[in-house]
């Protein structure tokens, strides 16, 4: 049995997080228009976003890149979809 893969951009995910990184004062923006961690497809995509709002809820800088990194990294682990 095949499992279709619906249309997404990795690309596209990456380069939301990257924006993110380095102008944090966009993610109410980026909220606004009903963004979540689960319109993302890759994992550690969907791991850094949810990290990134949790961060900026608790009033934590949301460019540290590290942290983000981690999380990813963890997402990865949990996750069991396809993905880089």
């Amino acid at each position: 049995m095949n499992k279709r893969v619906p249309p997404y951009s990795a690309d596209a995910e990456k380069g939301i997080i990257g924006v993110l990184l380095v102008r944090p004062d966009i993610l109410d923006e980026a909220i606004s228009t009903g963004l979540s961690a689960a319109d993302f497809y890759v994992p550690k995509w969907a791991t850094a976003y949810a990290e990134i709002c949790q961060r900026s809820l608790r009033g934590e800088a949301c460019h540290c890149e590290r942290r983000v990194q981690a999380a990813s990294h963890r997402g990865c682990d949990r996750r069991h979809r396809g993905g880089q």
